[in-house]
């Protein structure tokens, strides 16, 4: 699972890079979580899990969710 720490690459990707693959709830789900992630620099694991899972989707990403190592 993403930490927090990878909260930033993730977001950015999405929004750069995958933002036309995202559904309307998924982009909706993105920026509640950049709103949460901005006022209080913590997500909780269950928003971590969800955001990887759709990372996931969207980049092709396997068992490393797409991200280099």
């Amino acid at each position: 699972m993403i930490e927090n720490e990878d909260v930033d690459d993730i977001v950015d990707a999405l929004r750069r890079h995958y933002h036309e693959r995202l559904s309307e709830w998924e982009t909706k789900f993105v920026s509640s979580v950049v709103e949460q992630w901005e006022e209080r620099g913590e997500l909780t694991e269950k928003q971590r899990a969800k955001l990887e899972e759709v990372f996931d989707r969207v980049s092709g990403g396997g068992q490393d969710g797409g991200r280099s190592a």
